[in-house]
């Protein structure tokens, strides 16, 4: 230890006089390492660091499924929910929430992202407010006050002005005077609730959820997002068993409940489910990139080992030891980590921020990402592992007589399977990208503008007039210049959001009640037509559709030919859903439309049944408009006739549907993106290496070139016996580099969409590309072989 700071001395004076090979070696290692702190700071903050709530391993989400009909997990509907709250013993709480955004101010109000919870919903995770109080039962069931609202430290600030004094005070929201009771602490994170909040946006205020009032709607409405705290000693086995057995009561009590059981999911797993796997390749990924650079780093110290043979053979004539020459050798190499390191600690930094905003939407936890003390150990770890391994095999050669244990052949080898496997990667990723891009989505996304609504209803009450008022809405924006057409609708395709029910056909034997399952939609008339949806058969929707009229639906092509056997066939049929406003109510099938899928992977589009908006509207809906140019130029005056609506009203997220699109290939994107990026600098360093290991191979050689060019040999001799010397370790990279691809690939399928994880295109390009560039790496230094002057080497020597 007393010889570390001579050590560290030497090693700097090394590299002040050697300033070209420190930058290069210190560059490369900035970039391995930094871009895998980057990556592990994403990682850590989503998928490793713990939820930011009281004992969050006890937390779970609650969900309904129907194993009858495979139709995947959805929320509770709110009968459910205060059935299985009240009769449960397994968990300590079970709270619901669901958003539904307000609006704040007068002429100009400004959009104020809200939260409806239940009560009890800030006490189970943990967090209590900075100021004030949490909702009370009476406010929950409504039989007390229902005019109180707990607002986000930020509101609070803004425009509230920070005071203690804003607990009691009033403040309007969506038209209605509401008070102020609580106020959360700064950077609590709230659970999503369907649409996920958009990036770096977080919850304003916070709502009482009126259980009392929405508990008497069809328990099909599935729409109360749910958590659970287990009870001290309860496993989510013991749990699930009890909450079935629940569900097998109600079942037998309400026949809506029929077939419907329950899913429990770690709360931290069920958030991050999603990003886990693109995350964890993006880390196999990067940590190939580190291990390539390691290897450039390792064939640049071999290179300077060589030239330092006679300084190295002079230290041991003049009394230094093997073993001192290694640790000198090793402190140059962690010395030349470490400051590849930290400056590697910039580059994380910006690639944390860069992966924040390229990141896909759907990136959970974005505000738990950042570099923290764990990344700088992390980093710091990677310097020292780099250091050593690339700094064995100078070191183990330090002093010999001979090089011919030299492994550079094997650094060749290594950056080629490297390489191979993170471009077969990207070659797999860019297949499925193709593949994904070439769906038929069931719809036409260019032309069309979207916009996510909010009405608060105070004045409005009664379907009625709600339908009317989105009527009115609708038709304002259909008289817009350049606009051909305007329709709203409860959902739309490939954002995410999707609404069930259950249904039956009237006529048909089977078993009593509603048995089916398909997606339900309510639109206006001309929703379908702006998105362009095709009509394969009967009618469109119109305005003659109304309340008062005969009940009348759509059905798409798949719910058609699952029950019919033509899609004509099923015109003039009847079939019962669960419409909460008039549930005992047959429709007629007057038309069937084209599919149109959930998401761009899905396999195949679900049934599903458009219902007239005007005869059953929802709330919170989607409003589209399809425009002759550029519908984002609308957007202005779009935003207008909402502020012409009232304040109650409010639209956001105003975006072309092609924009809707994009966000529901961000993932496969993100991946593409971030794989390739890797697999060409890999491709880059690899090529430099093989470059720079030909190069050295060229000037060792150079006498024994000289004397075969003076004995006769041709310049096509020489050129083979440089590319022959290269091809062996190529060769050798490509064969090892495709067997662990067809191994490691596997990894890759939860992300692929209609490709194999051994596809032959892939796996027949990427070698032939390898082959090229690295022999095209060959020929700089093969070339320079060639134009060696025989006599002149040999006087020299």
């Amino acid at each position: 230890m007393l010889r570390l700071p001579l050590d560290l001395r030497l090693a700097l004076r090394t590299f002040a006089r050697n300033r070209s090979f420190a930058v290069t070696a210190i560059t490369a290692l900035a970039l391995g390492i930094g871009a895998t702190s980057a990556i592990f700071s994403v990682i850590y903050g989503v998928l490793l660091k713990p939820l930011p709530y009281r004992e969050p391993y006890r937390l779970v989400r609650v969900y309904q499924h129907n194993p009858a009909e495979r139709l995947g997990a959805f929320p509770l509907s709110p009968a459910d929910f205060r059935d299985y709250r009240r009769e449960n013993r397994v968990f300590e709480n079970m709270a619901t929430y669901l958003r539904q955004d307000q609006q704040y101010g007068g002429d100009h109000p400004q959009r104020l992202i809200g939260m409806r919870v239940s009560h009890g919903f800030f006490h189970l995770l943990g967090v209590e407010p900075q100021l004030g109080r949490t909702f009370t039962q009476e406010e929950e069931s409504n039989t007390g006050p229902n005019d109180t609202v707990i607002v986000s430290h930020n509101v609070w600030k803004k425009l509230l002005g920070g005071s203690p004094q804003a607990i009691g005070s009033i403040i309007r929201l969506s038209d209605s005077p509401l008070r102020v009771v609580g106020v959360m602490p700064a950077g609590f994170e709230q659970l999503s609730a369907g649409r996920r909040l958009p990036r770096g946006e977080a919850v304003d205020v916070w709502l009482p959820f009126n259980l009392l009032g929405v508990a008497q709607i069809s328990r099909v409405a599935h729409y109360c997002h749910t958590v659970a705290r287990l009870a001290p000693a309860v496993s989510i086995e013991q749990a699930t068993a009890q909450m079935n057995a629940i569900a097998g009561r109600l079942e037998s009590q309400y026949p809506d409940d029929t077939n419907w059981r329950i899913q429990l999911k770690p709360l931290h797993d069920d958030l991050v489910r999603q990003a886990r796997p693109t995350l964890l390749i993006l880390a196999g990924a990067v940590a190939f990139v580190l291990l390539i650079a390691c290897v450039n780093v390792t064939n640049l110290l071999l290179a300077r080992s060589a030239v330092r043979q006679r300084e190295m053979a002079i230290r041991a004539a003049i009394g230094a030891t093997r073993a001192r020459l290694v640790r000198q050798l090793l402190t140059e190499s962690v010395t030349l980590a470490a400051l590849g390191g930290a400056l590697g600690l910039l580059v994380a930094w910006w690639g944390v921020r860069a992966l924040v905003t390229l990141g896909p939407e759907q990136l959970p936890r974005v505000q738990a990402i950042g570099l923290d003390v764990r990344v700088i150990v992390v980093t710091a770890a990677a310097s020292v592992f780099c250091g050593l391994l690339f700094g064995l095999a100078p070191a183990l050669t330090a002093g010999s007589a001979s090089r011919r244990g030299s492994p550079r052949g094997v650094i060749v080898v290594a950056e080629v399977a490297l390489s191979f496997v993170l471009l077969i990667g990207a070659g797999l990723l860019m297949r499925s990208f193709v593949a994904i891009s070439r769906v038929e989505p069931g719809f036409q996304a260019h032309g069309v503008l979207t916009m996510s609504t909010s009405l608060s209803v105070p004045k409005l009450v009664g379907a009625r007039r709600y339908g009317a008022f989105y009527e009115s809405f609708v038709e304002e924006l259909s008289r817009l210049p350049g606009v051909s057409g305007a329709g709203a609708s409860s959902n739309l395709p490939w954002s995410g959001s999707s609404d069930n029910t259950m249904f039956g056909i009237k006529g048909r034997p089977g078993p009593a009640g509603l048995t089916l399952h398909a997606r339900s939609v309510s639109i206006s008339p001309d929703y379908l037509r702006a998105i362009g949806v095709p009509l394969l058969a009967g009618r469109w929707l119109t305005p003659a559709d109304h309340f008062d009229a005969p009940k009348v639906a759509l059905v798409n092509k798949a719910l058609a030919l699952q029950y019919w056997p033509t899609v004509e066939a099923c015109i003039g049929q009847q079939i019962y859903t669960r419409n909460p406003m008039d549930r005992d109510a047959a429709m007629t099938i007057i038309g069937v439309t084209g599919d149109v899928k959930d998401g761009p992977t899905d396999a195949q589009a679900p049934p599903a049944i458009y219902a007239p908006f005007l005869q059953n509207p929802s709330f919170g809906n989607y409003v589209v408009l399809r425009a002759a140019s550029d519908p984002a130029a609308l957007a202005g005056a779009v935003r207008e006739v909402a502020r012409r609506a009232g304040n109650d009203f409010s639209v956001q997220e105003v975006r072309p549907m092609e924009d809707v699109v994009a966000a529901a290939v961000a993932t496969e994107r993100f991946a593409l993106q971030m794989v390739g990026l890797f697999a060409a600098v890999a491709l880059a360093l690899a090529l430099i290496g093989v470059y720079g290991v030909i190069s050295y191979a060229v000037s060792r050689r150079a006498r024994e070139i000289a004397i075969r060019s003076a004995l006769g040999a041709q310049p096509a001799d020489t050129l083979r016996l440089v590319l022959g010397q290269a091809a062996k370790p190529i060769l050798a990279g490509l064969g090892i580099g495709g067997l662990a691809s067809a191994f490691l690939t596997r990894v890759l399928v939860s992300l692929l969409y209609q490709v194999s994880a051994i596809d032959p295109l892939t796996f027949a390009a990427v070698p032939l590309l390898l082959a090229v560039g690295t022999f095209a790496a060959c020929i700089i230094p093969a070339r320079r072989a060639l134009r060696l002057d025989p006599m002149a080497i040999l006087r020299s020597e």
